[in-house]
């Protein structure tokens, strides 16, 4: 009884969700390059040239997404509740590891989690890849938990995966106990990240061209339960990608423990960066990101490496033998900086312990390190342009030594024989002085 009352809520639910969509889909995709004035904005004003970065959230970070490097940060490792932001983890994994095209049988308890959902049921037939655009757009409890099941055999085991996937990518204060983000109703405990460990997870899931393809989609039209002869219209709802005409991404996220919540990705022209707002004032959550984004845009820009063309050979010794490697050009990089770093950019080649002779053309021999000041912006791979034969034009050292020690004595017998030639004069020179008195 109580499951049947269950299926006429959601079946209700449904119907309601839909005659909405129909009535507001022309609203929902339109691209509105205007931003959002909240009330009292005097509070947190837009970014500007003449004005300084100031957000509502209590914790928010901006990185490079190319470098992952740190170009603003507020309290980026306080750890809280990353609410719905935690199904980008659940989603990349699912992508990672699962078959789109695989047909997962929906459980009873992924129809019980509640909350935000796609309303699936109990026996359903669904795609995988369905599961995750429910997920990543919709924002659906009940889909993260079915990609779980499918995944990790079982929750808890899904769970562990997310975890030890979340240290491989840096991300060590993070902890999730769930694959959606909802914290518990009696205890209250659930997922914990950081600004920062959410920034690194985000810039590993955009490297992902299907992950960044689906966080970029506006709404996906999928077939409806089996209940119903109707489509599952799942529109996004990160609003962020409407509100700023550079956005590209990712997930928002809110619960009353997590506040409101949004990580995203950003493009204009060769320059892309991801931000992440934690806990943002009512009203101020896309301002935060928006003000965010315009003093990334503003302030760096990407700049060419010193480094030069054409790039010099490397003399290399290994095992006493001095060779000069010709190396393949190395190809003009540019990093991201404000203009007040740009004279600190150096350049460090850095040539491999394990490096033996002979070699194989296009075959690594070392590294060009790029920094700015004491900290590391960019590694990239030295190799060398042809074949390197060990015989050929070499300088053994230990031939060398041996050589001189050959003529070791010899020489010393000159230096003697000098010397007794210098005093001998110097006497008689003296002799002829003591005469001449």
């Amino acid at each position: 009884m109580i499951k049947d009352s269950c299926l006429l809520i959601k079946k209700f639910k449904r119907e309601i969700a839909s005659f909405l969509i129909i009535i507001f889909v022309s609203i929902a995709f339109p691209i509105n390059y205007k931003v959002d004035t909240a009330i009292g904005q005097e509070k947190y004003p837009i970014f500007s040239e003449t004005g300084y970065l100031v957000t509502s959230s209590k914790s928010a970070i901006l990185i490079d997404a190319h470098s992952g490097r740190v170009l603003w940060k507020k309290n980026p490792h306080k750890k809280q509740s990353p609410a719905s932001i935690t199904k980008i983890m659940t989603a990349i994994i699912a992508i990672v590891n699962g078959d789109l095209k695989d047909k997962v049988v929906v459980s009873e308890e992924a129809t019980l989690v509640g909350e935000s959902e796609v309303w699936l049921e109990e026996g359903e037939i669904i795609t995988f890849e369905n599961l995750i655009y429910s997920a990543l757009l919709f924002s659906a409890n009940d889909a993260c938990h079915a990609i779980a099941e499918h995944i990790g055999g079982s929750v808890e085991e899904f769970i562990d995966i997310m975890n030890k996937k979340a240290k491989e990518i840096g991300a060590i204060n993070t902890s999730f106990v769930n694959p959606h983000g909802l914290d518990d109703k009696e205890n209250g405990d659930g997922n914990i990240s950081t600004a920062y460990d959410i920034a690194q997870i985000a810039r590993y899931c955009m490297k992902n061209p299907k992950f960044a393809q689906i966080v970029n989609t506006r709404m996906k039209v999928m077939p409806g339960p089996p209940s119903s002869d109707e489509k599952r219209y799942v529109t996004n709802r990160n609003k962020f990608l409407n509100k700023y005409q550079y956005a590209n991404g990712i997930k928002t996220g809110y619960t009353v423990k997590a506040g409101l919540c949004l990580v995203a990705s950003a493009k204009k022209d060769d320059i892309n960066l991801i931000g992440v707002v934690l806990d943002s004032e009512p009203g101020y959550r896309d301002q935060d990101m928006i003000n965010i984004f315009e003093y990334g845009f503003f302030k760096y820009k990407k700049i060419d490496t010193k480094v030069t063309d054409p790039f010099p050979n490397l003399i290399i010794e290994n095992e006493g033998i001095y060779k000069e490697i010709e190396v393949n050009p190395i190809e003009k990089t540019k990093v991201l900086l404000s203009s007040e770093e740009e004279e600190k950019l150096q350049t460090k080649i850095e040539i491999d312990d394990t490096f033996n002779l002979p070699i194989k053309g296009g075959e690594r021999v070392g590294n060009l390190n790029i920094f700015l000041g004491n900290d590391e912006l960019l590694k990239l791979d030295i190799s060398s342009k042809n074949d390197v034969d060990i015989k050929s034009n070499k300088v053994n050292l230990s031939e060398i030594t041996s050589s001189l020690w050959k003529h070791y004595f010899k020489i010393l017998t000159i230096i003697f024989v000098f010397i007794l030639v210098f005093l001998s004069f110097k006497k008689v020179i003296n002799l002829k002085k003591v005469h001449r008195r």
